[in-house]
């Protein structure tokens, strides 16, 4: 005779980033800070609950621990994610992802770098200044030379690190 496994569903990854973000925004503003992105992923035979916070002046050590107590307690109440999970907070980092509408409004005049899905003008990788965002694209400079990526075309976007002596060291 054969043991039979029972096959388990996946989990709607989309639904729990939605509800978790939901259940971590409060958390995360007791703490003075506000959640910059929600991400549940497999990691091997474990899963990773990632959520990401940031704040005026940068995120320390502590906001992370007070958020990861604070949003692990509500988690462990509510029930929420089925499968065994570990729970990791922690700041956007120097090279931060560029996600919502606020996010590129609040780096213009910093240094990014954006990502397409297939070749526009060429290249599925931009790098300047970014000066522009709108419904047209994400407008970057680079040494005197203006490029509009339609958003249609975006697959992601980051903060580019310049170094000691670039312009975006310090500018947080």
């Amino acid at each position: 005779m054969t043991a039979k496994t029972r096959k388990t569903r996946p989990p709607d990854r989309a639904a729990i980033c939605r509800r978790v973000r939901s259940m971590a925004e409060p958390v995360a503003a007791a703490a003075a800070a506000a959640v910059a992105g929600v991400e549940f992923l497999p990691d091997g035979n474990q899963w990773t609950l990632r959520v990401t916070i940031d704040k005026e002046g940068g995120v320390d050590l502590d906001d992370c621990a007070q958020v990861s107590r604070g949003l692990s307690a509500l988690l462990d109440r509510e029930n929420l994610i089925r499968q065994s999970f570990v729970l990791e907070v922690s700041s956007p980092g120097v090279e931060r992802p560029l996600v919502e509408e606020d996010d590129f409004r609040r780096y213009i005049g910093h240094m990014v770098s954006v990502y397409t899905q297939e070749p526009f003008a060429g290249y599925t990788r931009f790098s300047g200044i970014l000066t522009a965002y709108g419904d047209e694209g994400v407008t970057l400079v680079y040494e005197e030379e203006r490029i509009t990526v339609p958003l249609a075309l975006m697959e992601r976007a980051h903060l580019t690190y310049m170094g000691r002596d670039g312009a975006n060291e310090g500018e947080e």
